[in-house]
């Protein structure tokens, strides 16, 4: 499981609640799940490819990427997770990924953005 952060809330009812990731909703800016940094692209694009994009079915967190507390109901949306590279995601959410998906992702991108060279 990833490092996560406590955030309070104004609410006094809610206890503070553990952020494990921030995720995109379709059509949106692109964030990486990560830092929660913005990026200029919008997803269901085309430039979504630039990003190695997880979908997360499991329901463990809400819609806006924060733990689901027992009392909670369940998410029943997947969450859009977009990272910068397998190797990213694989640190964050502690997950091992075959080198041969991570070289085919590289391949990929590479060829759908291929670096300028002027």
């Amino acid at each position: 499981m990833p490092k996560t952060t406590s955030i309070s809330l104004s609410s006094n009812s809610e206890k503070s609640r553990r952020h494990y990731y921030y995720p995109t909703k379709h059509g949106r800016l692109i964030r990486n799940a990560k830092s929660g940094k913005y990026t200029p692209f919008r997803s269901g694009t085309f430039d979504e490819y630039r990003y190695y994009r997880v979908i997360d079915s499991s329901a463990y967190c809400d819609e806006n990427g924060f733990v689901n507390w027992k009392n909670k109901e369940v998410n029943r949306e997947p969450n859009i997770l977009f990272y910068n590279s397998p190797e990213e995601y694989a640190a964050h959410m502690r997950k091992h990924i075959p080198q041969s998906d991570i070289t085919n992702w590289y391949l990929k991108r590479n060829q759908l953005f291929p670096l300028k060279t002027d």
